[in-house]
């Protein structure tokens, strides 16, 4: 929901339906606001939330207890009434609820109008950072976007090119399959599955070949590097054939692209990655010569023939191997550019300064590794049962029995895991039951901003109990 006022503020409801995640773009705050703590809500799921015209009042729907599966929302019940809700001024509480119904039947999708509403504002504090620094195109990624055809950064970035670009205005974005999800990150992380790019193909490679040259920009991040894994990392596929792929081989990288009708021209970089060791790569067809940069700089080249790009009309740009369950690698892939030219080395080496400039900035986080048992589970749901949602974690309850790692104190934790991918409930998702003994690494949930909007399902009442999130799955 937005702000019915101009403080451009707005809120996104979590997936376990408890929580308002509020966030202000133009000063990057953000912040959740619990709605689930109204009186008679007693800390059950609520639904229906709704900004009113007055920037201080909201409605909503609750408590949702019936029901059957992890799912209350299809239970309804003769016990959900409407509630209106008084934010404090800075959005981060709720000072008071009214209980507008009290009846024996379900109330659903209230919307609430104050008089005078509309001129209601609101003038949230500026957090204290100094001055702001002047932020240019020459000040982000990527440098340049005058010849690009697909840009993914990351799920929160904007991910889209203008209507003067050389596809028109396109909104582009990735779909996870099989076991892939996205990171704390918000990158790609591959799981041994993948993703594919959601953008305008056929307007991608008109573009393509009107020119002599391309270049393909991401950051890719090894899980590990052993010698018996292999896989693509990322790929240009038509008709069953890969015409561009880089691919892992153990601590290998190889790039391999068609070249007419003779074998592939293939180049590789031995003992390059390293296990979760970032790398910025560049790969770019200009002047009959391919050309790999690394980290910046050119590491290698090869002579080549023609663009084979410039001859395609369908065809998907895929990260990891998204065709088949669990077969690919394990890594992470952010940054992405597709440009219809290659850049220059100037801009190349730009973009590679901030990409792995901003790596520095990543702050690590406890991990807490512990054995223990089921003590208390949700349903697993029924994907049909998740509506627009594709995914879905459970929450259950373990008593730890050995803590490895120091960190957490009680002898109970409540872990979410995912139990749905992709629409598919995961194999692991029968063991989610009374008495399993189980050994893992959990990290808390509200450190892990990818799994925000994610649907979470928890069966169990106990608001004052921290989640955790199981991140070795």
């Amino acid at each position: 929901a937005l702000s019915p006022d101009n403080s451009s503020i707005l809120w996104v409801f979590d997936g376990p339906h408890r929580n308002l995640k509020f966030s202000k773009p133009d000063t990057n705050q953000v912040w959740t606001t619990n709605i689930n703590n109204a009186p008679g809500i007693n800390g059950y799921e609520v639904y229906h939330p709704r900004w009113s015209n007055h920037v201080r009042f909201m409605t909503m729907t609750g408590p949702y207890v019936e029901g059957e599966g992890g799912n209350k929302i299809r239970g309804g019940g003769k016990k959900v009434e409407i509630y209106l809700g008084k934010f404090s001024v800075d959005l981060k509480s709720v000072d008071s609820w009214l209980q507008v119904t009290d009846n024996d039947r379900a109330d659903f999708f209230p919307d609430v109008w104050l008089a005078n509403g509309n001129k209601s504002t609101l003038d949230l504090p500026q957090p204290n950072t100094g001055a702001p620094a002047k932020t240019t195109q020459a000040t982000k990624w990527p440098v340049t976007r005058d010849h690009l055809v697909y840009i993914w950064q990351n799920i929160s970035a904007e991910n889209k090119l203008p209507e003067e670009s050389l596809v028109g205005f396109a909104q582009l974005g990735v779909n996870p399959k099989h076991r892939a999800r996205f990171n704390r990150f918000l990158e790609m992380d591959l799981h041994g599955s993948g993703f594919i790019a959601s953008w305008p193909f056929k307007k991608a490679m008109a573009a393509l070949g009107k020119k002599d040259g391309f270049g393909i920009e991401f950051l890719y991040t090894p899980e590990a590097t052993a010698a018996d894994i292999a896989g693509p990392v990322i790929r240009l596929k038509s008709r069953n054939r890969d015409l561009f792929n880089v691919r892992q081989k153990g601590n290998n990288l190889i790039l391999e692209i068609a070249d007419g009708k003779m074998p592939p021209t293939r180049l590789e970089l031995p003992n390059f990655l390293h296990p979760h060791r970032p790398e910025h790569l560049f790969i770019a067809f200009h002047k009959k010569q391919l050309q790999i940069y690394t980290n910046g700089r050119l590491l290698k080249k090869a002579p080549f023939t023609s663009n084979p790009i410039s001859s395609l009309n369908d065809g998907q740009l895929l990260f990891g191997q998204p065709e088949m369950f669990n077969s690919g690698i394990n890594g992470t892939l952010s940054h992405v550019g597709v440009y219809a030219e290659r850049l220059s080395e100037q801009e190349i080496m730009k973009n590679a300064h901030l990409v792995t400039g901003a790596l520095e900035e990543r702050s690590l986080i406890d991990t807490i590794r512990f054995k223990g048992k089921v003590i208390e589970s949700s349903i697993v749901p029924d994907p049909e049962s998740l509506g627009a949602y594709r995914r879905a974690l459970v929450v259950n309850r373990y008593q730890i029995t050995d803590q490895l790692t120091e960190g957490y104190a009680d002898k109970e934790i409540l872990v979410a895991q995912w139990a749905v991918l992709d629409r598919t409930i995961l194999p692991e998702a029968k063991d989610f039951t009374n008495g399993k003994l189980v050994e893992m690494n959990v990290e808390k949930f509200d450190l892990h901003p990818e799994l925000e909007g994610e649907r979470l399902i928890m069966d169990m009442f106990d608001p004052d109990r921290e989640i955790y999130y199981q991140v070795d799955s």
